[in-house]
């Protein structure tokens, strides 16, 4: 990344999991649901909609091991979304952040690879509580985790809350036509304007 604090270096900080990858799909066929139940979940903890336990519904992903981070699909959205971040940003880094188990730290890095290549290094892997330590001017964070964005936005980031059924933007009908407004908008303002 650019160096720290330096506002001319428009860096994206783009999560994965529910903006990228369908992490709720592969959730659903973890807990022998039909897809469509991970398609457009209605809350952010699908599990409690499921009638599961956090524990039961993380030791069935856990059961799948590496493969279930591997190989989750991409969302229909992912290559134009990272396209745009790309138009609009000097650097597009993934910050996402694996549960605790070692298989998913290996398979989320799996799943990058095989999106953009095995060369493809610009990743951040780390809980999600931390995440906002890496909020400088001129950084984006793109999740779409509420509490995410709003820690990030709190410690004087950048943030946009990618539009999901289970967050507060879940009513913008077109989110790739938002995401370029915004995004646009966001190259103009000064740093921590956005917030």
């Amino acid at each position: 990344m650019g160096p720290e604090g330096d506002p001319d270096v428009k860096t994206i900080l783009c999560d994965m999991d529910g903006v990228l990858s369908w992490f709720g799909m592969a959730a659903a066929r973890a807990c022998g649901r039909p897809d469509r139940d991970g398609s457009h979940p209605e809350t952010y903890h699908m599990e409690a909609d499921w009638g599961l336990s956090a524990k039961d519904f993380w030791a069935k992903i856990d059961s799948k091991g590496e493969v279930f981070w591997s190989y989750m699909l991409p969302c229909p959205w992912a290559e134009d979304v990272w396209t745009l971040c790309k138009k609009y940003a000097d650097r597009v880094v993934i910050l996402t952040s694996p549960p605790r188990a070692p298989h998913a730290w290996a398979g989320k890095v799996a799943w990058l690879q095989r999106m953009f290549g095995v060369e493809f290094r610009d990743f951040i892997l780390c809980p999600a509580g931390h995440k906002n330590l890496l909020a400088a001017p001129g950084r984006l964070l793109l999740d779409d985790n509420e509490d995410n964005v709003d820690s990030f936005a709190g410690a004087h980031g950048d943030a946009l809350l990618w539009p999901a059924s289970y967050n507060r933007n879940r009513g913008i009908q077109e989110p790739l036509a938002w995401l370029e407004s915004n995004l646009r908008l966001w190259t103009r303002l000064s740093p921590g304007e956005m917030a």
